[in-house]
């Protein structure tokens, strides 16, 4: 069970050394680029690359939270979404010597780093002006995603994490002992929904959750939208897990701009147009939700002292504890 300090901030020693290992992927990759624009490095450090053939996703994955396996294993997944269906999700594209991820070290850092290309996803985010018509698009998504994951027939050695193994669920106490900033309301209410949590993951253990793949991260900045189909990006964080789960991880995001809920009920409505919820399914629905607060919280928690997250961690940190001491005065969760 890791410490509450044991988490892995991805930032190589400088700029100009991960500069040197992008062009070192691209290279290995046989990738002529046009030009290279960094988009961000929350967990992975990526890049839109402008190609002749097209723009393309260059993401380096630096050493700790997920090995080789994993990522070939997202990597396969997201070749049989391709190959199976109609979605709009990435398509990776191979080394020349049919490898889908490759280990490239960083001169002067320990660990070997991830490189991958993908095809780029075009699309519109719609973060702050989401209407009923595209969450319904969004939860069509939702369920042709799970539709398939039923469906799909594991490659050998095909590996991913396990939503029940999650440090968020388990590594609590040492947290908390490290974190006097949090007030008695504060951390009743983490408790509170830990509860929650365990009840969850107790009944989706027992088969009252249809349980299998998921992309495990489905919100507003991993979805987009292309004429009148939504589509999912960043499949960095699927797992194998109660559906459910995924489903809350769009509700829980939706609650800042859904005020009225119409967002978040046009969101079950789509999925349920592709794939019904049962009964108990939908009692469990605000549990989950709680469940993927605590998650957040959790997340967010182990990264506020970071300099790479101090500018956004207070007012997101706010949220996740605010939701959850809602969530521990409504008996069902959120829905």
């Amino acid at each position: 069970m890791p410490e509450a300090t044991a988490v892995h901030v991805p930032h190589a020693p400088d700029p100009a050394r991960l500069d040197h290992l992008a062009e070192e992927v691209l290279k290995a990759h046989g990738t002529a680029a046009l030009a290279r624009s960094p988009l961000g490095d929350a967990e992975n450090v990526t890049y839109r690359v402008d190609t002749a053939a097209g723009p393309r996703l260059l993401r380096l994955k630096p050493p700790g939270r997920l090995t080789r396996s994993h990522v070939a294993s997202e990597l396969n997944w997201l070749q049989a979404l391709r190959r199976d269906t109609t979605l709009r999700v990435p398509k990776p594209i191979p080394f020349p010597n049919g490898e889908l991820v490759r280990h490239f070290a960083v001169p002067g850092a320990p660990g070997l780093w991830l490189g991958t290309v993908l095809e780029w996803v075009d699309g519109e985010f719609r973060p702050d002006r989401l209407t009923e018509s595209d969450t319904l698009q969004v939860g069509r998504l939702a369920a042709s995603l799970h539709a398939h994951a039923e469906t799909y027939r594991l490659p050998a050695g095909f590996t991913r994490p396990r939503l029940q193994d999650d440090p968020a669920f388990q590594s609590w106490a040492p947290l908390l002992a490290s974190r006097p900033d949090l007030t008695g309301p504060e951390r009743a209410a983490i408790n509170a929904a830990l509860r929650v949590a365990e009840g969850a993951l107790a009944a989706a253990s027992q088969g009252a959750v249809r349980t299998h793949l998921l992309h495990g991260d489905l919100h507003q900045g991993n979805y987009l939208f292309a004429e009148a189909a939504a589509g999912a990006i960043d499949f960095d964080d699927c797992l194998f897990g109660p559906a459910l789960y995924d489903l809350a991880a769009t509700l829980a995001h939706l609650s800042l701009p859904d005020q009225d809920g119409s967002l978040a009920a046009a969101f079950l409505a789509g999925y349920e147009d592709v794939r019904p919820l049962r009964s108990r399914e939908r009692e469990l629905l605000g549990a989950f939700v709680t469940l993927r607060h605590l998650w957040m919280l959790h997340w967010i928690l182990q990264r506020d002292r970071q300099p790479a997250f101090a500018q956004w961690a207070p007012e997101y940190r706010a949220w996740q504890l605010g939701a959850l001491m809602q969530a521990a005065l409504t008996p069902r969760g959120f829905y």
